[in-house]
């Protein structure tokens, strides 16, 4: 079978009538569904995406292929989408990351609307159209991740704990794209806990991994680090009142060194992430003062 797949895959990223007719009739077999998603998603996840300049072709043939069997009319589809909707789309989002610009771009936003049309989330794809995603570039991409993330909070609350155990561990991977789209998307998953709460039992998990990588080589992953840190530091003293302690008892030593990490943040050698230092320090200030004026 995965020979099969793999060559199925050489033949693209242009495939022809005969290629796509011979996935859609795999596709129709219920054995053979799951096996293809997981072919193609393994491909995005755990490959090389390349460079700008030579971008990995298996990777593109992935991006289109999975695309085209979410345009296949199949309950068995329907089902196997809404069921990993969380994985799935979190393996959209770490391809945005490591998506390069023009028609990889382009297509990687044609196949993502038609996995949004498969899993009847509608309003979702009415959202972002004509947004900036069909038009990814190398200053703004990870901006698009927080638009989409921002969608899939407001819209799937109570399956964010999935995506978050998904997509946590890509912040470890070697691939810049992939380091990118996963602290973008734990800083917004973090930042949508001010409108509902739902990290309690993670919050030092998230605080750690935060803190180690917002010393990360490229300023991207630092910029969103320090964000989730600020919006994640905001949060917490949100709910403590002035002149108390924590009301989880003594501070766990991640969550004590989130304000001194943003503080160092300030004189990062990069201009947006000195910026995302500034908005984080007002951000915990004005909760701070909301709180005070509250009690």
């Amino acid at each position: 079978f995965d020979v099969t797949v793999s060559e199925l895959l050489d033949v693209g990223p242009e495939f022809g009538p005969a290629t796509l007719g011979a996935l859609q009739v795999m596709a129709k077999e219920k054995t053979l569904l799951l096996r293809l998603l997981n072919h193609f998603t393994d491909t995005l996840n755990n490959s090389d995406p390349g460079t700008d300049k030579r971008p990995n072709k298996l990777v593109l043939s992935a991006t289109i292929a999975l695309g085209h069997l979410f345009t296949i009319s199949d309950s068995s589809i329907a089902l196997v989408v809404k069921k990993y909707f969380p994985q799935l789309f979190g393996t959209f989002l770490l391809r945005i990351g490591t998506t390069v610009e023009g028609l990889s771009a382009q297509q990687t936003s044609g196949a993502f609307m038609n996995f949004l049309h498969a899993s009847q989330n509608n309003s979702m794809a009415i959202a972002l159209e004509g947004s900036q995603m069909s038009k990814v570039t190398a200053a703004s991409y990870d901006e698009v991740i927080t638009q989409l993330t921002a969608l899939f909070c407001r819209h799937h609350e109570s399956k964010r704990e999935f995506l978050f155990n998904f997509i946590h561990p890509f912040l470890a991977r070697p691939f810049d794209g992939h380091r990118v789209a996963t602290a973008t998307t734990l800083a917004q998953l973090v930042a949508s806990g001010q409108r509902s709460p739902w990290i309690a039992n993670l919050e030092v998990t998230v605080a750690e991994s935060l803190l180690k990588y917002s010393e990360d080589p490229l300023a991207a992953v630092r910029k969103q680090c320090v964000r989730g840190l600020g919006h994640l530091l905001a949060q917490r003293q949100a709910r403590v009142l002035p002149g108390q302690k924590s009301d989880v008892g003594e501070e766990p030593l991640a969550l004590e060194q989130i304000l001194p990490t943003i503080c160092k943040c300030l004189n990062d050698s990069d201009n947006s992430v000195q910026l995302e230092a500034v908005l984080g320090t007002v951000r915990c200030a004005r909760r701070c003062s909301g709180v005070s004026r509250a009690a």
